[in-house]
């Protein structure tokens, strides 16, 4: 599975892992033009933009009406910011009020994800599977007790590593090979364990992860991926209590495919709640006027949707949340819409907080 160049399709996430499951939308719920927004929560916690740009007074934002209709306490309304990539790099900053280290200090986050995230880089019909890609890094991120870097002491490799700089990785480093048969390997202790990694176009190997000597992971990171690259992670759980090994390696053959480390951590026993908002639709007229968009459309949209959805319900659990607001129409809901036709007015922010509001009291 690969990160790079999801576009046009859009909506994210739905519930992860085994027990995941998806609450469905409530009829009409939604907005058109859904900007992208990352949400973090201690009760309720919000990153990015929100929506927020329409011009809209701040008690009438979604994230505003879901906290005081459920009585959170809301931590953060909005850092502005569009898509979640951008989101990874604050949570990774020195700004003490939008770095989160690990563990989560937050109960509850919440993620709300736009247009802008399928479109980062111009039209693509692989732009949902980057979206994928770099929701589930932020995701297990977010699940983490505790990580390590991959230079840290305990993590022994063999065969050729080189080491790579830039602000997209955990401490600004990670490592990379491709050397076929390369590996790493590191102990453990407990049921879960995370490897934090990248994707890149068609240039990505095949990472396998095995635990005790037992593959528990293998796929192609690259093949699917145009030409971009993304963070993205592995979350292996169920793995039994004690004390554990596990080997990563290169498992391909070809020397020019790459496979890479950033960091290694483990899931806490329960971590925070994780809602995330899907992307809503926006009138059929209206792709036409924001490049690359304009071979957009709302049938992408929704397949993106579910696209994301599958993808996160096979590597999370019920503590990851899908809010499903691809059933909403702008063509048929024009009243939501401010008069840039492109974000939510008053009703449009009370139309999702109503949809957030309900998935949430039906996962307490």
């Amino acid at each position: 599975m690969r990160a790079s160049q999801f576009l046009a399709l859009t909506s994210l996430l739905t519930a992860f892992a085994g027990a995941c499951k998806t609450v469905p939308s409530l009829q009409g719920s939604g907005s058109s033009g859904i900007k992208d927004a990352v949400v973090r929560t201690q009760d309720l916690r919000l990153d990015s933009d929100s929506f927020g740009s329409g011009g809209y007074g701040e008690k009438h934002l979604f994230i505003e009406i879901a906290a005081k209709q459920l009585n959170l306490e809301l931590h953060n309304r909005s850092v502005p910011g569009s898509v979640v990539h951008d989101a990874w790099l604050r949570l990774l900053s020195d700004n003490p009020l939008q770095q989160i280290k690990v563990p989560s200090p937050y109960r509850n986050h919440v993620i709300n994800l736009g247009i802008n995230d399928l479109r980062r880089y111009g039209e693509s019909p692989l732009a949902p599977e980057e979206v994928v890609h770099r929701l589930t890094n932020l995701i297990a991120y977010l699940r983490l007790s505790t990580i390590i870097d991959q230079n840290d002491p305990t993590v022994k490799y063999t065969g050729k590593w080189t080491t790579m700089a830039g602000k997209d990785f955990y401490r600004q480093t990670l490592i990379a090979t491709g050397d076929p048969g390369a590996g790493a390997t590191v102990t453990f202790d407990g049921d879960s364990i995370t490897v934090g990694t990248h994707v890149l176009g068609n240039e990505g190997g095949t990472i396998q992860l095995k635990v005790d000597g037992t593959v528990r992971y293998e796929a192609n990171v690259g093949p699917r991926c145009a030409n971009n690259f993304a963070s993205s992670a592995i979350e292996l759980r169920d793995l039994g209590a004690g004390p554990h090994t596990l080997q990563i390696s290169k498992s391909d053959a070809a020397p020019d495919r790459y496979i890479y480390i950033d960091w290694i951590g483990q899931t806490g026993k329960k971590p925070p709640a994780i809602y995330v908002n899907g992307v809503t639709k926006m009138q059929k007229s209206t792709y036409v006027m924001y490049p690359p968009t304009n071979h957009s459309s709302g049938e992408l949209t929704l397949e993106a949707n579910r696209l994301i959805a599958d993808a996160i319900k096979h590597n999370f659990d019920d503590r990851v949340i899908f809010v499903d607001q691809s059933s909403f129409d702008p063509d048929t809901q024009d009243l939501i819409l401010g008069s840039d036709k492109l974000h939510p007015n008053d009703l449009g922010h009370q139309l999702i907080a109503k949809n957030l509001m309900a998935v949430w009291l039906q996962s307490q």
